[in-house]
């Protein structure tokens, strides 16, 4: 009888032991001085003092550049002193010390930071290294330098992370600037059982009577792992982030381990279908009165065969009716398999399951073993055999707790990890919608092989590939939720009544986090006989998504106004989707003196 079931392989093969997300805060102030400080000679001939300026050491945000002076010392006579009750632009103060930086420096004054001495300076693009030499010898200046961009830093203090490149290829790191899983996402984890001990899912496994996990062979609760292969592809998908080893793409959700594999690597279809239809009803079996939100959300399956079988469609189907996402790698048998070359493949080959190729650090086609089907939905990295991947293996096999493998299995988890961060994010999708973002959001990657040429060009589907390669960045991205806020804070427009300029103009973005669209209208509510915005009161929505954010331009007309200071304000008010609370005002600020006039410096004027 056992001789005539079924059975399942691994698949995987063993080798030998984080754009952007902050606002730019821009102040328009087209500011006119009353006087320029005298430059050094240097400077007036375009040389720059190479002693007196750092080398550039990252990104940077072209023509502007920062200042601080020597408040409160003798060196400082001339430059404002530090007032942190005059922070506001448009009060009297503000405007008074604007005029005096811009006097000093001869520069537009973007935005002053009169608390701690210092301002943000506009300077010609490309120029920004000689006005730096120049600046630094002014009398009080205390340091002149580039504005150099950050980026939040989600980066695992895990010693082994260095060594995991398949994170770094996925774009695991800026994908965790967004999330790193929901407690309440559980993955089921059907393979050969897991490490319960093992450090780097401490908290986080389904293990014991009454939580769900299962062995499948032995009849019990205890899915404890004697092939190692579970407990690798596991520590892919959701390793800590602890300090310690390694880290998964989705280090925050659970795992739920069900062991079907035996210490062989082998399995039987039966128990495969018996565990795919355990996971899809666990949250009805295995309530968790602490956590009712608790829900198997993805099952990952990093094995196959090679026979088609109802029974494993009919329970592959029934997790999706349930609202789980079901991921399987796609096979190691791209060459030679019990005598077939690229024999199809289940349960990769099963409608509605999103199977899985491998790629290498190069985002090459692992020519050497991965599959390659119409069935393949996307690749992630897998390695080769001299370029495996790193992750946790049972104490009992290695005494270290991690240890290398390669193959479609350890790509297979990647996809899992990715589906994960798209639920923690978005819990209300349904499953056809965090496949649609896998695959949508995926890299499209070079066709390095002639198989791998597109089979759907117009869908720029390839048998090797799928859709790209896996990109976890714009899977987070596009399941966080839609949102609006200004790229800039209160604009402030100047205008001297002696001057031929009577409009100015102040164009941003409105930023949103999320590649899901979420449109706006903009509309003014005050300060309408002299303020204007474009869009303004649209009878059409506008789109704003991260990729290509929504322009808001401000404009000030001077007309017949009075010398004074005047207050506008634009309402900007979220359209789609229903629901998203992002409305806000941007106020604007005119102010008409006429003590303001141009003094141009040969910088500017050159």
């Amino acid at each position: 009888m056992a001789a005539n079931r079924s059975r399942f392989s691994v698949d995987c093969r063993r080798s030998l032991p984080v754009v952007l997300f902050f606002a730019r805060l821009l102040l328009a102030c087209l500011l006119i001085t009353s006087s320029a400080a005298p430059l050094s000679a240097a400077a007036a001939s375009g040389q720059t003092d190479a002693a007196a300026v750092a080398p550039v050491v990252g990104e940077y945000v072209p023509a502007e550049v920062l200042i601080g002076w020597q408040a409160g010392t003798a060196a400082a006579t001339g430059w404002p002193a530090p007032a942190r009750a005059a922070q506001t632009p448009g009060t009297t103060e503000y405007q008074s010390a604007v005029q005096t930086i811009a006097a000093r420096t001869g520069l537009r004054v973007l935005e002053a930071h009169l608390g701690y001495a210092a301002a943000r300076l506009a300077v010609p693009a490309g120029q920004e290294q000689a006005e730096i030499a120049r600046l630094v010898k002014l009398p009080g200046v205390r340091y002149a330098e580039l504005n150099y961009i950050a980026r939040a830093a989600v980066v695992p203090s895990d010693p082994l992370y260095s060594q995991q490149w398949n994170m770094a290829r996925v774009n695991a790191p800026a994908a965790w600037d967004l999330t790193t899983g929901s407690n309440s996402v559980i993955v089921a984890v059907i393979d050969s059982g897991i490490d319960s001990g093992h450090a780097e899912f401490t908290g986080r496994l389904l293990v014991g009577p009454g939580s769900g996990a299962h062995d499948f062979i032995a009849g019990d609760d205890y899915p404890i792992d004697d092939f190692g292969h579970g407990t690798h592809v596991a520590g892919i998908l959701a390793a800590g982030i602890n300090g310690v080893g390694v880290v998964g793409l989705a280090p925050h959700v659970r795992i739920l381990p069900l062991k079907v594999l035996d210490s062989q690597g082998n399995g039987t279809y039966d128990n495969i279908v018996a565990a795919i239809n355990w996971a899809a009803d666990w949250s009805v079996n295995f309530p968790h009165p602490g956590d009712p939100n608790a829900r198997v959300r993805v099952i990952n399956l990093s094995l196959g065969g090679f026979a088609p079988s109802q029974p494993l469609q009919d329970a592959v189907s029934h997790a999706i009716s349930q609202g789980i996402v079901v991921v399987a790698a796609a096979g190691n048998c791209g060459q030679v398999c019990q005598g077939a070359v690229n024999p199809d493949y289940y349960p990769a080959a099963c409608s509605g399951v999103l199977a899985v190729g491998a790629t290498d650090r190069s985002d090459n086609w692992a020519s050497s073993y991965s599959a390659y089907k119409s069935y393949v939905a996307l690749s992630a990295p897998g390695g080769i055999d001299t370029d495996p991947i790193l992750s946790t293996l049972p104490y009992a096999i290695a005494s270290t707790g991690y240890g290398y493998e390669y193959g479609t299995s350890m790509a297979a988890p990647l996809v899992s990890g990715a589906a994960a961060l798209a639920w923690s994010l978005w819990p209300a999708a349904a499953p056809a919608q965090i496949s649609a973002m896998l695959t949508a959001s995926a890299d499209k990657v070079p066709l390095n092989d002639a198989v791998c040429a597109y089979d759907n060009i117009a869908l720029q589907h390839s048998p090797c590939f799928g859709y790209g390669r896996l990109n976890a960045l714009r899977v987070a991205r596009s399941a966080y939720p839609p949102s609006l806020r200004p790229a800039f804070t209160q604009p402030v427009f100047l205008f001297d009544p002696n001057e031929a300029v009577a409009q100015r103009t102040y164009t941003d973005a409105l930023l949103n986090p999320s590649e899901r669209v979420a449109t706006w209208q903009a509309t003014v509510i005050s300060g309408a006989q002299w303020f204007s915005s474009v869009p303004d009161g649209m009878t059409g929505p506008t789109p704003s998504t991260y990729s290509t954010p929504g322009i808001l331009s401000l404009t000030a007309q001077r007309g017949q106004l009075q010398p004074g200071i005047y207050t506008g304000v634009v309402q900007v008010r979220s359209v789609f989707p229903p629901g998203l609370a992002a409305n806000f005002n941007i106020t604007a600020t005119l102010v008409i003196s006429s003590l303001l006039y141009h003094v141009y410096s040969p910088v500017l004027a050159k």
